[in-house]
């Protein structure tokens, strides 16, 4: 399961007014827009974790920077994690015959 991200409780009024000041009269139509439930939507609004995925495809279609609104310690994670060294796993096949594509 992906890492969850959430609007910072002292900027929901910020992000409910990006939704109206980018032409979305309800969550619906920006739900519809996205393609993404409109319970994700009304979490994502109302400071509830959000997938974080969604976080950022919803704070671009409102013109937010989603590192600008989330909270904090979700994006110390994020610092976090890309800091971590990707392991590669490396598996000895033996003696299978080489496939060209």
């Amino acid at each position: 399961m992906g890492r969850s991200t959430q609007v910072s409780l002292d900027k929901i009024k910020i992000v409910k007014a990006a939704l109206k000041k980018n032409g979305f009269p309800s969550q619906n139509s920006l739900a519809t827009e996205l393609g993404i439930s409109r319970a994700t939507i009304s979490s994502f609004l109302n400071g509830r974790s959000v997938d974080h995925s969604y976080f950022v495809e919803i704070s671009e279609k409102l013109n937010l920077h989603w590192q600008e609104i989330c909270v904090k310690e979700d994006l110390e994670e994020e610092s976090t994690e890309e800091e971590q060294p990707i392991v590669t796993k490396r598996q000895d096949w033996g003696l299978a015959p080489e496939v060209n594509q």
